[in-house]
């Protein structure tokens, strides 16, 4: 792991045009036992996917709050980063997905559709709104997992036999994978992750994301992206 899920605060330039913001990363990566869906084993090749979830209801302002977080990085209503897990620890968080993949989940209850009450994560409380400071912080959070993945060495010994190279898949969401997560991440946080996957992946791996689904999961609905 490098400095990069460590304490840091920096200057995030978010690319619209707009004035540098201020980020604030916090770690507690290795001062905690491992979350309950740890899967005690490797993976099974170098990080490829991030998967972005909602957590379906306010937490803890504290970091230490977010211990059993079956993820690896968590994002508060505040605009803060909260490093809980490994990179390199392999956690069930979103099914098929999961094996390759860094778990994001951002604070809230958020519509599937804005402003359908009906998707809403029921008991979760009241609806989540996007703030600068959410969108700012998902998105610094993406550029940060994207960074330490490309950055990988070949993590298994047939990786290193060919020489492999990091790649990227894309960033993904948690009903790709089951129907009991049918909006999650929700529209309004899938609208920042969209416009990273655009800047990430070509016309056909973009395409390749959005459809993706597996097991009783389903496809990122079209109006979550369609301008």
């Amino acid at each position: 792991m490098t400095d990069i899920f460590k304490n840091r605060t920096e200057q995030f330039y978010a690319g619209d045009g707009s004035e540098p913001v201020e980020m604030n990363v916090r770690s507690i990566i290795g001062q905690h036992a491992t979350p309950s869906l740890y899967a005690h084993k490797p993976r099974p090749g170098m990080v490829n996917k991030i998967v972005v979830h909602q957590c379906g209801c306010p937490m803890p302002s504290q970091i230490q709050g977010w211990v059993r977080l079956n993820a690896h990085i968590g994002i508060t209503t505040e605009g803060m980063i909260y490093c809980i897990n490994n990179p390199v620890d392999f956690i069930w968080n979103a099914n098929a997905l999961s094996p390759m993949a860094i778990g994001i989940e951002v604070e809230g209850n958020w519509y599937g559709f804005e402003g359908n009450k009906k998707t809403l994560w029921q008991g979760g409380g009241k609806a989540a709104t996007m703030t600068p400071e959410i969108k700012n912080a998902v998105t610094y959070a993406l550029f940060m997992c994207h960074e330490w993945m490309m950055a990988q060495t070949p993590a298994t010994k047939w990786q290193r036999l060919i020489n492999a190279k990091p790649e990227f898949k894309g960033v993904f969401t948690h009903r790709q994978t089951t129907a009991m997560r049918e909006w999650d991440c929700g529209q309004a946080i899938y609208k920042v992750v969209d416009e990273f996957n655009r800047k990430k992946l070509s016309p056909e791996l973009l395409k390749q994301c959005r459809e993706y689904h597996s097991g009783t999961g389903s496809a990122v609905p079209g109006a979550w992206y369609l301008e």
